[in-house]
């Protein structure tokens, strides 16, 4: 249930960015049933929520596998929201260090290829993608549990 008039707009984009890629949207994000007429409540799928930064690492490198170098790929990034934004604006070499990591594990139709390609299809932010917005579903699929936050909708809607 969302009070606020800035929650109510939460709501209605995790509603919308929820259906906006309805082939791999399902797969990585708690599905949403319903919602109030104007958002002001929507109902979602029941997961188990990641406890930490040491289950949700556990979990992604169960799901990614080992890198070229035969290392967990996800040991030494501290998660995919940050490794995504400092790849946007980080020095030379920091960057080729994060895009070889990154292009380690984004190989086409793997599970991070259409994990990225839902984010960045669909505006999803990285600051939705912390450990304790991650849940897994009793089939044992991890999901983005907390995504209503697109791209730009902090500074528009929110004081920081």
């Amino acid at each position: 249930m969302a009070k606020t008039p800035a929650a109510f707009k939460y709501n209605e984009n995790e509603f919308k960015l929820f259906n906006c890629n309805k082939e791999i949207g399902p797969r990585y994000l708690a599905r949403v049933f319903e919602k109030g007429e104007d958002y002001s409540w929507i109902t979602m799928e029941k997961v188990t929520p990641i406890r930490g930064q040491e289950e949700l690492n556990k979990k992604l490198n169960e799901l990614v596998g080992k890198g070229e170098d035969g290392q967990e790929v996800f040991s030494d990034i501290i998660n995919i929201g940050p490794m995504i934004e400092r790849a946007r604006s980080s020095n030379p070499n920091q960057k080729s260090i994060l895009i070889k990591k990154f292009n380690e594990i984004n190989k086409p139709n793997t599970w991070f290829s259409n994990l990225y390609k839902l984010l960045t299809g669909c505006k999803i932010s990285a600051h939705d993608l912390r450990p304790d917005n991650w849940g897994v579903r009793s089939d044992g699929s991890l999901v983005i549990l907390d995504f209503g936050f697109e791209q730009g909708m902090l500074e528009e809607n929110f004081k920081i």
